[in-house]
């Protein structure tokens, strides 16, 4: 697969490094919504912050990318951590079932995301 190809700029706002990062690790690519198009219409808007500065997790870059579902009329989000935010490990933190289904370190539960943001 070659995300950047699949995922154009001009319509898809990602890194060059995620769309490699996507490209290497399946699992991770599988984990997002973006992977399942016919359920989930990708919203061009995507959202990054940091932690405060002095928190344990502060070089890191979360990645908020929104989504409609089909299926339920609704908005929901992937959302990712860029490690260091040096662009080259990412997190995606998602639903448990989905975990279970794609295991990789890269795939993490969402509790897990809240657990870190508020050590």
């Amino acid at each position: 697969m070659n995300s950047r190809k699949k995922f154009p700029k001009k319509y898809y706002p990602f890194s060059d490094e995620l769309c490699a990062f996507m490209d290497r690790e399946v699992d991770f690519y599988n984990s997002l919504k973006i992977s399942q198009p016919k359920r989930f219409v990708f919203v061009r808007i995507i959202f990054t912050s940091h932690t405060p500065a002095g928190h344990l997790l502060e070089k890191d870059e979360v990645i908020g990318m929104w989504y409609f579902d089909k299926n339920n009329a609704k908005f929901k989000q992937d959302f990712i951590v860029n490690k260091n935010s040096d662009n080259k490990e990412f997190i995606s933190y998602t639903a448990k079932k989905v975990v279970k289904k794609f295991c990789s370190r890269y795939v993490q539960e969402i509790d897990n995301f809240f657990f870190e943001i508020r050590e």
